[in-house]
């Protein structure tokens, strides 16, 4: 088990974001983005590699806090600014390496005994995802009720909540106090200056 925490994230992490290109990455990061997750599920082998090559170039040169989704051994040899893990790769992934090099750590869970297993990792921010079904549907109060006894957990380490569908959902998320609200990624370029909106307008209230 490590014995110090992962290194902290270096801005704040209000419009983080989840893109599956580097040329969606490099609209987003025009648009306010500070800290963007390269999430790509279509890409394998050499392709994704460079995917995730070319990304974190345009992030070194523009001060992006670009997380690699899963690929952690990509990440490091690419020298991203850090990876986001779920559950399955924690039981995996060369820990020690990824802190030696310097990397930020992004843990996701779903359940209080995931999140207890994540704590003792001590990551650079912890997220939860609410699995919110379909644009519209309203949050229930056991979801956000969960959300105020998760954010308790964590002390001072950052806490984010991913899947949100919609921006009314996540403005009631934000107030809660986390430190970031992430909608689902988006594929479609042509959905994602709405995508962008929804993030200005979030974080004008």
């Amino acid at each position: 088990m490590l014995i110090k925490p992962f290194l902290s994230v270096s801005e704040s992490l209000n419009f983080y974001t989840v893109v599956s290109t580097a040329d969606q990455l490099a609209r987003v990061n025009e648009a306010g983005a500070n800290t963007i997750l390269l999430r790509n599920k279509n890409l394998f082998g050499s392709a994704l590699y460079h995917e995730i090559e070319r990304s974190v170039a345009y992030a070194q040169q523009n001060s992006v806090q670009l997380l690699i989704n899963d690929y952690w051994w990509e990440a490091l040899d690419c020298g991203a600014y850090g990876v986001h893990l779920g559950q399955k790769d924690l039981d995996s992934v060369d820990l020690i390496k990824l802190q030696g090099a310097g990397l930020r750590l992004g843990v996701s869970f779903h359940t209080q005994e995931e999140l207890n297993k994540t704590v003792l990792v001590q990551p650079s921010y912890i997220a939860y995802n609410i699995s919110q079904t379909s644009t519209g549907d309203t949050l229930s109060s056991q979801s956000m009720n969960k959300v105020k006894v998760y954010l308790e957990q964590v002390g001072t380490t950052p806490f984010i909540v991913t899947g949100v569908k919609d921006v009314e959902s996540a403005i009631r998320i934000k107030s809660l106090g986390v430190n970031a609200v992430v909608f689902d990624v988006i594929n479609d370029d042509n959905q994602l200056n709405s995508m962008i909106k929804a993030y200005q307008q979030l974080w004008q209230c």
